[in-house]
């Protein structure tokens, strides 16, 4: 979780992206990191329709390129959220480890 924390904060994973990954962590049952993993499922909540990773491969050329524009503007959107609940992230677990 803390990689994955660190690597949406660099920039090296998109939003949707993480969010999909951070989905497998919902049972965690620390209270405080349950908060900020919720902003997490409400992205993939928001967002699970949306193509990204292989499953792009799937899709035909026109759609995909209509549905970039909402993965584009999600990205966006969800990003200042993501980043200030992924920063918190990193300072519990790195106090934790």
């Amino acid at each position: 979780m803390l990689a994955l924390a660190k690597e949406l904060i660099a920039g090296d994973l998109g939003v949707i992206a993480a969010a999909r990954q951070f989905h497998r962590f919902i049972d965690i049952p620390q209270p405080e990191i349950s908060v900020l993993l919720g902003v997490f499922v409400g992205i993939h909540s928001e967002t699970d329709a949306l193509p990204i990773g292989e499953e792009r491969s799937l899709w035909n050329s026109e759609a995909l390129a209509r549905e970039d524009k909402k993965v584009a503007a999600a990205e966006q959107a969800w990003r200042p959220e993501a980043i200030v609940a992924a920063t918190q992230l990193v300072r519990i677990l790195e106090q934790n480890s």
